[in-house]
């Protein structure tokens, strides 16, 4: 009994002389100024030291993963609330002669958070007198990614057939007057009258106190782009273009001319009131 007693006894006061290291936590003596096993000092400073590492690996990771989050927070909310928003800034022509134009240069560009693929500009006159004339398609099959501009050009005359367009433009009101004498004869047709969209902006507004600001064009035209998603390829609506003011000029093919009767016949249906 007085030898277990004394045992008990000792180990207390061997537990007593122990502590736990501040770093690696492994038992040290109570009066060990260095830790054996990890090499680190002991006393109040080195746990605080220690544990202020820890507090800021802590923090550093936290802030690490809100990083994260943040950079990846774009590409979440445009998987699930895509809006591509494609548009035209401005687009121009080498010249405003049917008969020589060879390039157009357009510039688009992607307001939306979703990448987009544009495939044509369709402007479509305005006024009843050339609704019978149709849309003016323009192919554009340009990638233009989110938040992005880009210039495209295309070729209006291809290389496999260049010879240029033979047609006469028709100012004022020869337009009316030639598509009022077919109409009567029943010799209406779309194919021998060509539209040709002047130079636009975005920043260019329409003439006050005159019909048009070219002095060449016959009527307006509203602009809309068609284009696919992307991510999803399929093609959605046309999205019509505000506030893009463009002006169109009317020609009429000679080879309608001679269809007609000739180039006499010609100039007394479009002078005729």
């Amino acid at each position: 009994m007085i030898e277990n007693e004394m045992a008990t006894t000792g180990n207390d006061i061997e537990n007593e002389a122990m502590k736990n290291c501040g770093a690696c936590q492994e038992q040290i003596h109570l009066n060990a100024s260095l830790c054996p096993n990890c090499g680190t000092r002991q006393g109040n400073l080195s746990r605080r030291f220690f544990r202020a590492v820890t507090v800021l690996g802590a923090l550093a990771t936290v802030l690490s993963v809100i990083s994260a989050g943040v950079a990846l927070a774009p590409q979440a909310y445009s998987f699930v609330w895509p809006n591509p928003r494609p548009n035209i800034f401005e687009m121009n022509f080498d010249t405003r002669d049917l008969n020589t134009r060879q390039f157009g240069v357009f510039d688009l560009y992607n307001g939306g958070n979703r990448d987009v693929f544009a495939t044509k500009l369709v402007l479509e006159p305005q006024g009843e007198l050339f609704e019978k004339l149709g849309d003016v398609e323009i192919s554009i099959y340009e990638t233009i990614p989110a938040g992005t501009a880009v210039e495209h050009r295309i070729a209006l005359i291809s290389s496999a057939n260049p010879t240029p367009r033979r047609a006469r433009l028709l100012i004022e009101d020869q337009y009316e007057n030639l598509r009022a004498y077919l109409i009567e004869r029943g010799s209406f047709r779309k194919e021998c009258f060509a539209l040709l969209p002047m130079n636009a902006s975005k920043m260019l507004r329409a003439p006050e106190g005159r019909r048009f600001r070219n002095d060449i064009a016959s009527t307006t035209m509203s602009t809309s782009l068609t284009y696919l998603t992307v991510r999803d390829d399929r093609e959605l609506d046309a999205v019509p273009v505000q506030d893009f003011y463009v002006e169109a000029a009317v020609y009429f093919s000679e080879l309608c001319i001679a269809e007609i009767g000739g180039f006499e016949v010609f100039m007394a249906a479009v002078s005729s009131e």
